[in-house]
């Protein structure tokens, strides 16, 4: 059985070498690695073509992470592949541990489509941040979560190995609909193909560009409303694929993800003109926390207790007390001391 690393690169020449030297360096001994350049502008065609032959190397026109995963996927061959950030890393025993969990269990009703894992967190230069992404993970049949909330708990694109049938119908996406945000394609089509297995031990780093800031987590987003709206968008976007491409047919609205009601709830208190859901108040947050937490899998009672503690709070507290309350909705060592006290990755 072949493995593939496709990654997709654009202006991290500072970083694309570490991405491959950690592909190469894979103890799994079937792994090719494919490395696209989404026409940089910096020293990241020159940091490439350095690794020679050890790689298949391939240049384009900037189009977006779209457009580089669709050359990437064209250039795979293999039985899995991981769509690997060219600013993240992955452990040297990644793709062997996730091919070794893709046999799945002897007598399962449906074979494993892919197999996810935690993320260290570090920073820009690689110091580690004492955390992990994400912070929940769902398994085994993920489907009834998708149909009821668009989407489910996993890690971005470099804690994600795919068998390369269950995602191939989706390729190529449409490149400008995914110039970025590409990763939610692969990862929300593979569940109807089979179900998912997730390790509970970090096999890779998720690189943090920028510390978290008011109620915004990760490299894409730069503000609420923005981390609102493109949470909107992959859902719907890729509801549409599913339809087209896979003839998988899912409801025309869901309700909020867990982690999106909390940047709602600040979003409404703290930035109400440019909020994008024009009939929010406090009851309506409210009601829709207590429904989402009745219907998302994997928190435990004292944790849903906490989020709708934390809601309300943001709903409800004067605004000079909410900078440093909502610190703690993306900050990386609380969620560390949280899942430590309840057990860990579930």
């Amino acid at each position: 059985m072949t493995a593939a690393v496709l990654i997709s690169n654009y202006n991290y020449g500072q970083y694309v070498g570490g991405a491959i030297e950690s592909a190469l360096a894979q103890t799994y001994r079937d792994c090719k690695v494919v490395v696209v350049d989404d026409g940089s502008t910096d020293n990241s065609w020159e940091v490439i073509r350095s690794f020679g032959p050890r790689i298949q190397a391939v240049r384009q026109e900037n189009g977006g992470q779209g457009a580089a995963y669709n050359t990437g996927w064209r250039h795979n061959d293999a039985d899995f592949a991981l769509f690997l950030d060219a600013d993240d890393l992955l452990e040297p025993q990644a793709i062997e541990r996730g091919v070794e969990a893709m046999r799945g269990e002897p007598g399962a009703d449906q074979p494993v489509a892919m197999v996810c894992w935690p993320l260290r967190l570090i920073d820009r230069d690689g110091h580690a941040q004492g955390g992990s992404t994400p912070y929940l993970m769902h398994a085994g049949d993920v489907t009834p979560v998708i149909r009821r909330f668009g989407h489910y708990a996993g890690p971005p694109a470099s804690g994600n190995l795919f068998r390369s049938l269950a995602v191939a119908p989706m390729f190529p996406m449409d490149a400008n609909q995914w110039r970025r945000a590409a990763d939610t394609v692969p990862f929300m089509a593979a569940p109807f193909a089979g179900s998912v297995k997730a390790l509970c031990t970090p096999l890779g780093s998720y690189r943090l560009h920028r510390p978290p800031r008011l109620g915004v987590f990760g490299n894409v987003d730069s503000s609420m409303r923005s981390a609102l709206l493109i949470a909107e968008h992959r859902r719907l976007a890729v509801t549409q694929m599913l339809r087209t491409k896979m003839g998988i047919d899912l409801p025309d609205a869901f309700l909020p993800l867990p982690w999106m009601l909390r940047v709602r709830a600040l979003s409404w208190r703290l930035d109400r003109e440019q909020h994008p859901f024009a009939d929010d108040d406090a009851p309506r947050i409210r009601t829709l926390t207590r429904e989402v937490l009745n219907e998302w899998p994997g928190y435990l009672p004292l944790e849903k207790f906490l989020i709708k503690a934390w809601v309300t709070a943001a709903l409800y507290l004067p605004q000079r007390l909410l900078q440093p309350m909502a610190a703690t909705t993306t900050s990386s060592t609380a969620k560390a001391v949280v899942k430590r006290l309840l057990g860990g990755v579930r």
